[in-house]
């Protein structure tokens, strides 16, 4: 016998399901140089959805970010919002208004996501921050405090000179 706790259980069940929070997807390719475009395959329901001009969120806060950008063929982790962000971004406000109706569609991308397919050079140590780059150059903050930056060449400027 279903009981009327089943049956609330089964429509909340059914209407989440329909809501996409979080996915993994593939750069299928770079739009800009914080805007690319992304596939996903979704294996149990044969399904290819892509998405195009998605945002690429930096790393960091108000003291400082992390710009680094995914490439194709990438795996990065998407997040869904219910509302443009545009207009919640230029003027920091919160959108006050919500239809729940509305389901989650505008992906942004979290982060990139390593895979078995690309495995790191490196590997930090225990306490480490290790900061790598295709080139093969680094930064390393030690557990010490010390730092060791790794490069061809390495070149300190002034903050306000030219590069």
């Amino acid at each position: 016998m279903t009981t009327a706790a089943d049956l609330i259980n089964q429509l909340i069940t059914k209407r989440i399901s329909r809501i996409s929070t979080l996915d993994i997807g593939t750069i299928s390719s770079v739009s800009a140089y914080d805007r690319v475009d992304v596939k996903l395959k979704h294996l149990s329901k044969g399904q290819v959805r892509e998405y195009l001009d998605v945002p690429v969120l930096p790393h960091g806060g108000s003291n400082g970010r992390l710009y680094t950008y995914p490439a194709k063929g990438d795996t990065v982790l998407l997040g869904f919002l219910q509302h443009e962000p545009a207009p919640q971004l230029e003027q920091r406000a919160v959108i006050t208004t919500i239809n729940e109706q509305l389901q989650y569609i505008r992906p942004v991308v979290l982060a990139t996501l390593p895979t078995t397919d690309d495995p790191p050079v490196q590997v930090p140590a225990e306490g480490e921050t290790l900061i790598t780059h295709e080139s093969g150059s680094y930064i390393r903050f030690k557990s010490d405090g010390s730092i060791i930056i790794c490069g061809t060449t390495v070149n300190v400027i002034a903050p306000g000179d030219a590069e």
